[in-house]
Formats: C-alpha cells, sequence, structure tokens
C-alpha cells in the first residue's frame, strides 16, 4: 500500500497577496521516517469520527510501520548556504499528484481544520513498503513544523487541526509534495478564522448549500460562491455526496450526463471502498474544488451520506444486508473527505453537532437531526429528531442569548406539511420535524417559554426553495411566528417538481393549505442562498443559476431577498 507525503506551508497576509516561499529540497524539515510512522495518529483522518468508537480509527499495525520504514528514498542536500547541506531528505518513493483540491473547515477564532488528498501515480509499481511524509508549517516560522502521514488505509486523505492562529485573519495554504523528480505544489487554498467572541461586528455573511448530485448537473452554485468575496463562509447543511447508480435517481428533462458524472462503480454504493470512491469522484469537480480552496466550510450530514431516509438504526432502501456496517463506513469515508473536526467527546455515540460563536453578531448551531435520536420505529408522536443530549446542549446554548442573532443550521423541513396520504404515514413525507412531534414542539416551547427571539432556521434536504414564519400551534396566539425557516434550494438534485413549472404551479397551493405562513416557494429552479447578518437586520438572498445542465448555464441571478428586522421574529420586508 502506497503511502503519500505533503508539504504544508500556511501564510498568514496583511495585504491580501500571496507571498509563498519558493520550494526546494533544502526547505524540507530533516525527520526520521521512524519519527514520522509513531506520529500517524497526528494526521486526523486516522482518528474516529468519534472518540468512544475506536471501531472507526484507523490503526497502523507493528508490521505495517515496519513495511513503511524501507519505502522512503533519501536524497541529500548539496546548497552550500543550507545549514542541513548533506542531511538527508526523505522522498517519495513513488511520485503522488493533487487531482482533488484543498479544503479548510469548521474554522474557530484560533484554530481551523485543513484537508487534502494525493493520488499515487499507478503507472509506477505499488509496493507495500512505499511510504512517505507530510510536512506543514504556519507562516514562516520554522518551530510550528510537524510532520504527518499519509497512507491507503485512510484514502490518501491529509487533515490538519491548524492551532494557534489569530482571530478575524485570512490565511493562505498550500500542501507540497517532495517526489524523488522535483517537488509538486497543490492548489493555493484560502481560509479566513472566526472573529473572536466579544468582538463587535458590524457584518458577517454566509452562504448557504445543499443536495448537490453530481449526476443531476453541473456545480455553477459552487463556482459563483468561489467568486464572491464578501463570503466569510460557506454552510453545507446535507446530501454533500448521493449513494445512488443513475438508475435509480435520474435526473430530469433527459439530461444525460457526461461520463465523468455518471455515478462511480455504476452501483448503489455500500462498502467503505464504494464511499469512498464516491466522494473521490465528487473532489474532481473543478467548480466543487474552487469553493472548497475559497471559503472555509462548516458541513453537516443527511441522508444521502448514508442512505435515502437513513436512521442510526436502518433505512427503507438498505440492501446491504448489514446496515451497521454500512452505517459506519458512511460515516468513515465522510469524516475522511470533510474539512470538519473530528469529535472528542467520548459520551455520545453519534455527537457531529456543534456550535461556531461568531463575534457578538451570530451563534451558529449546526445541529444533527439525521444520525443522533432518528428512529422511525417510535410512532410520529412520540418520535424525536434530537437526543437528550443535543436537545439540552441546543435549548442552553439558545438562552444564553450571547449574541444578536441565532441561526439554526438543520438538515430537515420545519414548516408544516402533511406527514400521511389519507390514513398512510409515508417516508417521504415524515421524514422531517413534521413526524417527530416531540422534537418539534420541544423547540418551540422552549423558544417561547425563554423569550428567545431573533433566531433563522437554515434548512436543506426538501431540494426547492420555501420561506415560512413558523407559529407555535399550542401557543394562545397561533398566529405569532416564533422564528422564520428558509430552505435552500438544492445545487443540483431534483425538485419536487422533477424542475417542471406545470408540476411546480399545482404543488404551490397544496403546500399552502398547510403551511399559512408562506412567503415564498419555488419548486423549479437550483442555486444557493446568501445570509447577511448585521446589528438591526438579517437579509437573506435567494440565487438561482440559469442552467444546471448546461456547463456555460452558470450565470447567476438574485430572484428574491427576505429581511428580518431585529425583534421581530418573522419576515419584515421582502424585495
Amino acid at each position: 500500500m502506497l503511502t503519500a507525503t505533503v508539504f504544508l506551508v500556511l501564510l498568514a497576509t496583511q495585504s491580501g497577496t500571496v507571498t509563498a516561499s519558493p520550494v526546494s529540497v533544502e526547505s524540507l524539515a530533516t525527520v526520521s521516517a521512524a519519527s514520522l510512522i509513531a506520529r500517524y495518529a497526528e494526521n486526523l483522518a486516522y482518528l474516529p469520527p468519534v472518540t468512544n468508537r475506536p471501531n472507526l480509527a484507523i490503526t497502523l499495525s507493528d508490521d505495517r510501520r515496519q513495511a513503511l520504514l524501507s519505502g522512503f528514498r533519501s536524497t541529500s542536500t548539496n546548497s552550500s548556504t543550507s545549514t542541513k547541506a548533506g542531511m538527508p531528505i526523505s522522498v517519495n518513493a513513488v511520485p503522488i499528484a493533487f487531482l482533488h483540491g484543498v479544503a479548510s473547515g469548521d474554522p474557530l477564532a484560533n484554530a481551523v481544520i485543513l484537508w487534502t488528498k494525493v493520488t499515487p501515480d499507478l503507472s509506477q509499481p505499488r509496493k507495500k513498503s512505499h511510504g512517505a511524509r507530510v510536512d506543514w508549517q504556519v507562516a514562516t516560522d520554522r518551530a510550528f513544523t510537524r510532520v504527518l502521514l499519509t497512507t491507503s488505509e485512510v484514502d490518501h486523505t491529509v487533515k490538519i487541526d491548524v492551532k494557534g492562529l489569530t482571530p478575524a485573519t485570512t490565511y493562505y495554504y498550500r500542501f507540497i509534495s517532495p517526489n524523488a523528480n522535483g517537488p509538486v505544489v497543490s492548489t493555493v487554498g484560502v481560509t479566513k478564522t472566526m472573529p473572536a467572541e466579544d468582538a463587535e461586528l458590524d457584518v458577517f455573511k454566509l452562504a448557504v448549500v445543499t443536495c448537490s448530485n453530481m449526476a443531476h448537473g453541473y456545480f455553477h452554485s459552487y463556482a459563483r460562491i468561489a467568486e464572491d468575496p464578501s463570503i466569510d463562509v460557506t454552510l453545507h447543511v446535507g446530501d454533500y455526496i448521493y449513494e445512488y447508480d443513475l438508475k435509480s435517481y435520474k435526473p430530469t428533462k433527459g439530461w444525460n450526463p457526461p461520463a465523468n458524472r455518471v455515478p462511480s462503480g455504476g452501483k448503489v454504493i455500500t462498502s467503505l471502498a464504494d464511499y469512498r470512491a464516491r466522494y473521490t469522484q465528487y473532489k474532481t469537480d473543478r467548480a466543487l474544488q474552487s469553493m472548497h480552496a475559497a471559503k472555509a466550510m462548516i458541513a453537516i450530514w443527511d441522508d444521502h451520506e448514508f442512505a435515502d431516509n437513513a436512521t442510526p438504526f436502518d433505512a427503507p432502501d438498505d440492501k446491504s444486508g448489514n446496515w451497521p456496517a454500512r452505517r459506519d463506513a458512511a460515516a468513515r469515508a465522510y469524516h475522511e473527505h470533510l474539512p470538519i473536526r473530528p469529535n472528542l467527546v467520548a459520551d455520545n455515540k453519534w455527537q457531529i453537532y456543534r456550535r461556531f460563536n461568531i463575534g457578538k453578531l451570530v451563534d451558529l448551531f449546526m445541529m444533527d437531526t439525521r444520525m443522533d435520536a432518528r428512529d422511525d420505529r417510535v410512532p410520529p408522536k412520540d418520535r424525536r429528531l434530537l437526543g437528550v443530549e443535543q436537545e439540552k446542549w441546543l435549548f442552553d446554548g439558545m438562552k444564553e442569548n450571547r449574541a444578536t442573532w441565532r441561526v439554526l443550521g438543520n438538515q430537515v423541513m420545519f414548516a408544516p406539511k402533511p406527514t400521511k396520504v389519507l390514513w398512510k404515514e409515508l417516508n417521504l413525507l415524515g421524514d422531517d420535524w413534521n413526524g417527530a412531534l416531540v422534537s418539534r414542539q420541544n423547540l418551540l416551547d422552549h423558544m417561547a417559554h425563554n423569550k428567545i427571539n431573533d433566531t433563522l432556521m437554515i434548512t436543506g434536504d426538501f431540494h426547492a426553495s420555501l420561506v415560512s414564519d413558523i407559529p407555535n400551534p399550542a401557543a394562545k396566539d397561533k398566529q405569532a411566528s416564533v422564528f422564520s425557516e428558509f430552505i435552500a434550494p438544492s445545487v443540483t438534485s431534483s425538485t419536487p417538481a422533477f424542475d417542471n413549472w406545470f408540476l411546480a404551479k399545482l404543488l404551490t397551493p397544496v403546500l399552502k393549505i398547510w403551511n399559512k405562513n408562506v412567503h415564498f416557494s419555488d419548486f423549479v429552479e437550483h442555486g444557493w442562498i446568501n445570509m447577511q447578518f448585521t446589528k438591526t437586520a438579517a437579509r437573506v438572498d435567494y440565487m438561482f443559476v440559469h442552467d444546471i445542465h448546461d456547463i456555460q448555464g452558470g450565470e447567476p441571478q438574485r430572484a428574491k431577498t427576505f429581511e428580518m428586522a431585529r425583534g421581530a421574529n418573522r419576515v419584515t420586508k421582502t424585495f
């Protein structure tokens, strides 16, 4: 199994100009292969997504470590000006390349996750003993140099939690592979740390994306987000990949995707190798690469990172014969390929929900309504989306009223809709908050009882655009809004109306029968939403692209804008 080496240089600038140092053999740290291999777990890709799931960790056996030792090649520096002249520098025994871009994510005020994936030269012999190293460096201070390892056991991914950074600072980063025939350099990525928790901010801007099916169209939304310098961070609220084969979930309008967008393997993915291959395919998309290289991402999973309408206990469409193994494989592949910080809290099985404090302006709560407490074997009236611990975490955090605005990052629809057709409950209809009445009512009651105001929920999953004020049906004033929900359009995935204008016109009045507080709906277009927060108002722009089936169809347009004035708890302005 081939290992791969990368060298990371992270440069902070005040002027916005990238000042990357030249790459040379002399710039590489002198670290022994034994030391490198012994510290392999410093590459976060080897860790389990949650600490108390050791079965999801990747461990290198003593035999494997010993085999890696023989796979390093050494070269010597010859520069008379180098303080390391004549010292051995380990390089890759087999050349590697950067074909899947770079990414950053989960930014904090003093830290950020950095990610890349390397690809070995398959024309070269692949021996189990081949090994290499990973170096990264913060700014230009050699004291911060670290060395990491990546191997095929983690699909040649690299994940680093870079700490000790400065709040609200833009950083440039890159990865370098010291191949035997000379260094190979990745794309330069840009990331930005969050403001300090006590910082007074005038404005902060998020982009929200969801439901990106590679076989359904081009990721134009990603490219447009990458080009917008005003966006501080990108949120992905689920369905980063899709598990289907092409036959199981066909594109609309008879579109035939090009070969590189046809689902990898030609089948529904079920194994760890399958999920890894699907992420690898998605990561080749240039628009996705450009967005990751330009913006830090905060991501949460939904069902299609696992299987349609998945729960911790089962999935309606699962035919693998071993759902727990498939679920764990999907979780590991997600952890390897997304720039998400591993959860180090040991007392919760699936805790990937987390909070980001954006100065004193926004508290962002990224919830997990998919793999925490969901159990479709329970009747809807008793069903939960949030487990007891997650609910307490969310309610305690919201009750602090620390920031001007609260944003609930959420996978599935909260606005009211039917859960049954006649007498029969359909999983398609009951897969959201409407099918988990305990969690839904608990949230509304908690907000009302504690007078929690100025809250927005952002939602994915629905594959359509929907803006609704959310009242509490148990309150005396059943029309008073508690918060507003903004459901983002899909990046590409087929809408409930199959991207058809006629069907969309039929769906709209049906929706309004159940949802009397809807401000806007669109069942045809694809795109993303931009959210801008100030001390007096929150603004949400619905952005659509021209044609996801045309590689040149990425022209954006602002379809609708909604504004919530502070203290209103509802949409106060539409334009």
